[in-house]
């Protein structure tokens, strides 16, 4: 079975990667190095750490090539009001799990911030990277700060090692049959055929641009970015941190040598030229080189059209809040890497989680609005979903628990939704309270495992790298 892959960003090459590990399978893939790659930064989730360790390399030889580097939280700055700091670790809360989220309620009662009741968070906040002092990387794995332009080109080179056929060239025509399925493209001249196409070539959808598009402007208004490069001095924070600022918010995603710095703004509230000015305020010195994408928050009607798989920001895109882009990518191509080993291709099933995975991000970048930021015009315009709605109107008199959000394969989990519960004060203090209302020896036995919990990872912490060290390390 041949599969081709169009587009050669770094959802394309994990695409090959995924594809090529699969028995009886040839991979192509198409790239056209003139349109390059868009992003200058990435941050991710967890899941782009267990794709780096399943395609089997070595972690050091990862991080000398690429200059990642490793991210335990993301800092939320101004989104709860002009001054507010909160943080959303990557691994949650440690009770999670449970029915209610104990430590989060725990930490709110007793005034103390409510991420602290995660590992990564504590790590953070001793600026210790969750590394043995030999260099290997705990179970289970941090998220990635990603230098993207060098994260793809060291993909590329272990997908060629593992026999991905690479094509440079620019797709200028496909063609089809009567029932929809594309039969070759001409690349350059050259016809080229395949079983499957799997298209990763972003916004210009090359094989899916047809397809009817499902908008979540209504609920995500914002649809343009700039995005430039600035130096890193100082030591190492493993934080992704996004700004509020007056027509959307900021991104800054350090790597080992530089800062990958954006705004993300709505163009109904402001102009390129203030939103230059306004992200050059931010981080103190002039953006004078940049480069600006256009978008529209939504998704494909139909990721998996007749013999077309749609991945990356070919089947749809929110915004860069959260990482959701990187990860329902892979966690969509895990899916599609199952069923065809299980020799089981299912697009009905395939577009169905899909759309519900989209649908549930989207529903979780949007609750990030929901304090209105900075009060100016654009955060007051934000309309916020009616699920996100009535599960606001339960935080305020009620315990928030596993029940009230889905839990599927590559779901958020509880702790970032409670992270942004408790970061925009969407919980009164009168609930919290209930807990040790309700039942005093469960509050202090939850008291008593937290207290346990914070030792053992501070134990963890005298045997991890700092920052300092670690960079010292793969620098």
């Amino acid at each position: 079975m041949h599969f081709t892959i169009i587009g050669g960003g770094t959802s394309g090459w994990i695409a090959s990667l995924y594809l090529i590990s699969l028995p009886n399978i040839k991979v192509t893939l198409i790239a056209d190095e003139e349109i390059g790659i868009l992003g200058v930064g990435e941050s991710t989730t967890a899941v782009m750490s267990e794709v780096i360790d399943s395609i089997d390399v070595d972690w050091s030889e990862f991080w000398k090539r690429t200059g990642s580097m490793p991210k335990m939280v993301k800092k939320f700055i101004n989104w709860n009001g002009e001054g507010s700091v909160f943080y959303c670790p990557i691994d949650g809360s440690e009770t999670q799990s449970k029915v209610v989220d104990e430590y989060t309620y725990l930490l709110l009662n007793e005034g103390i911030d409510p991420s602290l009741s995660a590992e990564s968070r504590l790590f953070h906040q001793n600026n210790i990277l969750d590394f043995t002092e030999d260099g290997v990387m705990r179970r289970p794995f941090s998220a990635l700060h990603l230098d993207t332009h060098k994260t793809a080109e060291f993909l590329k080179e272990k997908a060629i090692e593992r026999g991905v056929d690479y094509v440079c060239g620019q797709v200028r025509s496909c063609s089809r049959d009567e029932k929809g399925n594309v039969l070759s493209v001409d690349v350059n001249g050259t016809t080229l055929k395949s079983d499957y196409w799997i298209d990763a070539s972003g916004q210009r959808r090359v094989l899916s641009n047809h397809i009817p598009f499902r908008s979540f402007k209504e609920f995500l208004p914002v649809n343009r970015a700039i995005s430039t490069v600035t130096g890193r001095s100082g030591i190492y924070v493993s934080e992704t941190t996004s700004t509020a600022l007056s027509a959307g918010w900021a991104w800054d995603i350090p790597t080992r040598t530089r800062r990958g710095v954006g705004y993300v703004y709505c163009d109904e509230f402001i102009s390129e030229e203030e939103a230059v000015r306004e992200l050059s305020e931010l981080i103190d010195e002039p953006v004078t080189e940049y480069k600006t994408f256009t978008f529209e928050s939504g998704i494909l009607e139909k990721v998996w059209n007749h013999n077309v798989i749609s991945i990356g920001m070919s089947s749809g895109f929110l915004e860069p809040l959260q990482a959701t882009s990187i990860h329902t990518t892979i966690i969509q191509l895990s899916l599609l890497r199952e069923q065809f080993k299980d020799n089981h291709p299912d697009p009905e099933s395939f577009n169905q989680f899909s759309q519900r995975i989209m649908t549930d991000f989207r529903d979780l970048v949007n609750l990030t609005y929901a304090h209105q930021g900075i009060g100016t015009p654009f955060w007051k315009s934000v309309r916020i979903t009616d699920r996100n709605q009535k599960a606001i109107e339960k935080a305020r008199s009620e315990f928030l628990g596993r029940r009230d959000f889905q839990n599927y394969r590559g779901a958020a989990g509880i702790g970032v939704w409670m992270s942004i519960f408790t970061g925009l004060s969407l919980i009164p203090p009168e609930v919290p309270k209930k807990f040790e209302e309700n039942d005093s020896i469960w509050y202090q036995l939850t008291k008593k495992r937290y207290n346990e919990f914070t030792k053992e990872t501070r134990d963890k912490m005298n045997k991890s790298l700092s920052s300092e060290k670690f960079e010292q390390m793969y620098g």
